[in-house]
């Protein structure tokens, strides 16, 4: 009897040791910690970077948003500048807002799960909505350079003789217009999750073992 009381003992022991909050905590503080090797330390610095490129981007082509380019294609139309310095300014706006979330979980203070926990879900908010307005943006472009070649197009489509083919070159540029737009969004996802979702996945899973 004795035998199988220590077995039955034995079996119902723990595997392991469990995580206590206290040191899942310490764990959680320790990754908003400000050395080089930490999730939020890659985080900021990948924001950084974004917002680096943007501004280098937008230095390229402020002579095309000025207006002041020397090309006379569609993208020296107002509208197509409007559209242009609108991506900029709202791309500007979601990465200064995202770097600026990223310093404020460096000053949690003890209410650390529920400020974490706001903070992580903000930046996903930002990442989505700048996702989103990205999509928009890009269709916008398009329809507008649609709208401003449209007697352009139209006359080209109504060409004697050469309908069918034109009609077929004018559907091609669409689609690949189209293909390129799902690249491009399929593309930013991946380099969202690289640059941000993982180093996210890596808090909210930490944040899940205070709950």
């Amino acid at each position: 009897m004795e035998l199988d009381d220590l077995r039955r003992q034995w079996q119902t022991q723990p595997v392991g040791p469990a995580t206590s909050p206290e040191s899942t905590e310490q764990t959680l503080r320790a990754m908003l910690a400000q050395t080089p090797d930490t999730p939020l330390s890659h985080l900021k610095r990948n924001a950084r970077r974004n917002l680096s490129v943007a501004v280098l981007i937008l230095v390229i082509n402020l002579r095309a948003v000025l207006g002041q380019g020397s090309a006379h294609g569609v993208m020296n139309e107002p509208l197509m500048r409007g559209l242009l310095l609108t991506g900029f300014l709202l791309l500007f706006a979601s990465l200064i807002w995202q770097l600026w979330l990223f310093r404020q979980m460096e000053r949690t203070g003890d209410n650390l799960r529920q400020q974490l926990s706001r903070l992580t879900g903000q930046v996903k908010q930002v990442l989505q909505l700048r996702q989103v307005y990205g999509v928009g943006w890009y269709g916008l472009m398009l329809l507008a350079a649609l709208y401003l070649k449209r007697h352009a197009l139209l006359s080209y489509l109504q060409a004697d003789g050469q309908q069918l083919n034109h009609a077929l070159i004018v559907g091609a540029g669409l689609l690949a217009a189209v293909g390129m737009g799902a690249w491009l969004y399929r593309a930013g996802q991946k380099q969202r999750q690289r640059r941000y979702g993982q180093y996210l996945d890596q808090l909210e899973a930490t944040l899940r073992e205070l709950e």
